[in-house]
């Protein structure tokens, strides 16, 4: 499994992280360990991306979208994602060989009224990409 981090708290800029069976995290104060683990619960949440308020639920209080979005410069959105090997397709080459296929999924995240709000979603399994954006409202 990868877990994808873009602009979350220590992570600035768009970082791919290979989480694997058995991973262990070691950092000093402040260097993401917290951060991770909070984001593979947002991640394995039932919910993600669509259910409500992903980032505060225990035993992670990650808080408003200021607490969360990259504080190392000026962000207009924060990504967290993943990607895993598919339990349900395999990728067939031509010549009759075959290699697992992957599925995941990248969600972004806007600012609106202090909390994270959702504005794009990608997702992908095998071959195939679906990318879901935010309808704006005309006026």
């Amino acid at each position: 499994m990868k877990l994808y981090l873009e602009n979350v708290r220590s992570f600035e800029g768009w970082h791919e992280i290979p989480i694997a069976p058995a991973t262990v995290l070691l950092g000093e104060n402040s260097a993401g360990k917290t951060t991770l683990l909070g984001m593979l619960s947002v991640v394995h949440n039932e919910g993600f991306p669509f259910g409500g308020n992903l980032f505060n639920q225990f035993p992670f209080e990650l808080g408003g979208y200021k607490t969360i979005a990259s504080n190392k410069k000026s962000v207009k959105h924060f990504s967290v994602g993943y990607q895993a090997v598919s339990r349900h397709e395999r990728f067939q080459y031509s010549d009759g060989r075959e290699k697992p296929a992957f599925t995941g999924l990248v969600a972004s995240f806007r600012e609106s009224a202090g909390l994270p709000a959702l504005c794009h979603v990608i997702a992908w399994s095998g071959d195939v990409a679906v990318v879901f954006l935010k309808k704006i409202s005309s006026i």
